[in-house]
Parts: structure tokens; sequence; C-alpha cells
């Protein structure tokens, strides 16, 4: 079924664009595409767990799978915002099971669009990395913790200068990616926290001496 969607998304578009935007100037394929969009939403919502967690939807084949990360970003990348919404579900709920394992390159190609010249590519980039520091925030503390740490290292020096080149912008695009940024280092000081008060938490008890009580009694 996904496939079928981005089939229909081709045929509208035609086989000479390597990148197909996903909208429209024509009302018509612009509103066709949105809800496409919603029902790929919903639909990687709700069959992209695994078989066995799938209950009141048909699983999504890993052939799907492999062909929706494959598109995923770039459809994102040439995405108006209204569509791009609807894609951000989309990635948190892929990230959440297949990063990094099943999409070990999601990273490198963020990395790319961070450096891209025009705005659409690089907020897409932007976003990308407020989705993974999000899935980390909501997974267990000792899941990948390391991954998260190298994601941190390779990427927030980049965000860190463009969020420096866009304080002095008054767009209202500007202000999104801002806002972008500053939602990735907020999960990420959460992440951080969280980690270092369980690693508190193991330290104390281990340090804690162990008292044994013992119980006697007399019998008569």
């Amino acid at each position: 079924m996904l496939l079928s969607i981005f089939s229909r998304l081709n045929r509208i578009w035609g086989s000479s664009c390597p990148v197909r935007p996903v909208y429209s100037p024509l009302p018509g394929l612009w509103l066709l595409t949105l809800l496409a969009a919603i029902y790929l939403k919903n639909r990687v919502t709700r069959g992209w767990s695994p078989i066995e967690e799938v209950h009141q939807a048909t699983p999504i084949s890993d052939s799907e799978k492999e062909s929706f990360r494959n598109r995923a970003i770039s459809i994102l990348a040439n995405s108006p915002s209204q569509v791009r919404a609807q894609f951000q579900v989309c990635l948190q709920k892929v990230l959440s099971y297949d990063f990094p394992e099943k999409w070990p390159h999601f990273i490198d190609v963020t990395l790319q669009l961070l450096q891209a010249g025009d705005a659409n590519t690089l907020f897409a980039g932007i976003q990308c990395i407020a989705q993974i520091c999000r899935v980390y925030r909501f997974r267990a503390i000792d899941s990948g913790r390391q991954d998260f740490d190298k994601v941190v290292s390779v990427s927030f020096p980049q965000l860190l200068n463009i969020g420096n080149g866009l304080v002095n912008e008054t767009s209202i695009e500007a202000g999104e990616m801002l806002r972008a940024i500053l939602k990735s280092y907020k999960h990420a000081i959460y992440v951080s926290s969280l980690s270092r008060s369980f690693d508190a938490i193991l330290t104390r008890v281990a340090r804690t001496p162990r008292t044994t009580t013992t119980t006697s009694s007399s019998l008569g």
C-alpha cells in the first residue's frame, strides 16, 4: 500500500524529476496529495510496529518499510509545511523502531540536509534532528545512549551555528527553524539530565553498605 501511494504521486509528477515534490500548485492535486499524506501517516502509525504488536491494522511488509525509509527524507525536504507535518509523525514512528539498526544512514543524510543552501532542505534537516532527539527522550535510559551521544556530537555543532544565524531573522520560517533547534536541545538536555540522575542513584545504591537483620525467637 505504501508503494502504491508513492507510485500515484510519481505518476502525477512524471518520471523526469529525481526527487518528486509532494505538493502541487493546482488546488485539486494539492488536496489529493495532502489527503494521501494523511492516509500515509495513519497507515505508518498503525502498521509499522512488529507483527506481534499490530492488532487493529495489517502490518507493513519489510520491503515496503525499506522503500519508505529510502524516500522519506527526500519527500520531507521537498514538501510544504502542511504535508511535512504529516511526515514528521511518520518519522517519529519509524525512528522509534528502526533507528539506528535498520536506518543507519539516517544521520548521514540528515547532516547533508543541514549543509544545504535552500531553506526547505535545511528545515527538513533540522526537523530530522529534532525527531531523533524526541525518540531518545522517550526511550529507556540505557537503550542506545551511546548512539544518542554520537548524534549530539556530530549534529549539535551545526545546529548551534544555524541557530546563531537565525537569531536576527524575522521571517516565520526562520522562527520555526529556531523553534525546532531549541526543541532538539530541550530533548537532549532531558535525556542527559535523566541519565545523570539515574547514574547517581546507581552509584549511591552501590556505595550503601548492606545490612543483614537477624530475627531470633525463643522457643518455650
